[in-house]
């Protein structure tokens, strides 16, 4: 009677301790699995840790490498930039000596060319009061305007200005054309050594009847008659020269016309005017005015006295006033 119920009670027991164990059973086979697959995914992630600790060692490596090689690029760039630097103040020395040279040669550039400029105007203003030559005085000054606008500094404007305003009056004043007028003097002087005068005409006798003698004395006269000469006298006569006064005649003629050229070229309008009138008087009064060439020779002179020899110039004081200013900023 006792076995049965504690049968019954192993068996109920067996029965309720059965699914317990399929459940512990499973539970552990869960859990192993569990551990077997945190096992796996915990190699996994070390192996995955050492790639990258590799990895990263790796790149640091590399990066202490770079570091290195960066240093040394360092190290370089700081010995090439002393390098430079050191370049770089010698540079600034060269230039700074280069930049005081410049300066001084470019005062002495300015200085010598107001020297030249200084010499053109001389040079314009003797062509001026002394020659009275227009053309060669505006050439001088604008070489000293060319000369000045190759420099193109702006403390030259006044001078160049001043330059300008003279070379305006120069272009507007009349002009005499001396040298037209000397040539033709010397053109003239060629021809008086072949003026005809008055004493070399050829006289044309008139013509007159021979008579015949009536008596003895009229036979012996008939010859002495026949070497006589009548001519017609319309006007009075002109002066006759001896030959040894045509020659000193014709001499003293050259050199009136000689003296006329030497007051054209100094500019006596006086001295020029009073020659001619001199030479003109020697034409009409000794010389054939019957002859194209003396003809010629007294029509030039009239013209030639008709001619202005003294013009009144203007003169580079303005110029020559700036050109001191110039100078004197020059200097400062």
């Amino acid at each position: 009677m006792d076995t049965e119920p504690q049968q019954d009670w192993f068996d109920r027991l067996g029965n309720r301790i059965q699914p317990a164990l399929v459940l512990a059973i499973l539970a552990l086979g869960f859990s192993a699995w569990q551990g077997w697959r945190m096992h796996v995914e915990l190699d996994k992630t070390r192996d995955q840790v050492a790639r990258q600790m590799a990895d990263a060692s790796h790149r640091a490596e590399l990066a202490q490498q770079a570091s290195r090689q960066t240093a040394d690029n360092m190290h370089d760039l700081a010995f090439q930039l002393a390098g430079l630097e050191a370049k770089m103040v010698q540079s600034q020395g060269q230039q700074a000596t280069l930049l005081a040279l410049y300066r001084g040669l470019s005062a002495n550039r300015d200085a010598w060319t107001l020297s030249d400029v200084e010499q053109l105007l001389l040079t314009a203003n003797q062509q001026l009061q002394l020659d009275g030559n227009v053309h060669a005085a505006l050439i001088a000054l604008q070489d000293a305007d060319t000369r000045l606008a190759a420099l193109d500094r702006p403390q030259f404007v006044d001078l160049r200005r001043a330059l300008a305003a003279d070379m305006d009056r120069l272009r507007t004043t009349p002009q005499p054309d001396t040298v037209g007028m000397a040539l033709e003097l010397d053109a003239l002087l060629g021809t008086v050594a072949k003026l005809p005068l008055n004493s070399e005409r050829t006289r044309t006798p008139l013509a007159v009847k021979p008579a015949k003698p009536a008596s003895l004395l009229q036979a012996w006269w008939q010859p002495v008659r026949e070497l006589l000469q009548i001519h017609r006298i319309d006007k009075q006569e002109q002066a006759l020269l001896l030959p040894e006064q045509a020659y000193f005649l014709r001499q003293n003629l050259s050199l009136r016309l000689l003296s006329a050229r030497v007051a054209l070229t100094a500019h006596d309008e006086s001295g020029f005017h009073t020659d001619l009138k001199l030479a003109i008087g020697w034409l009409t009064t000794y010389f054939n005015l019957g002859d194209r060439a003396t003809q010629h020779v007294l029509q030039q002179l009239n013209i030639l006295q008709q001619e202005p020899v003294n013009v009144a110039l203007p003169n580079l004081d303005a110029s020559m006033a700036a050109l001191k200013a110039s100078h004197f900023a020059l200097t400062e």
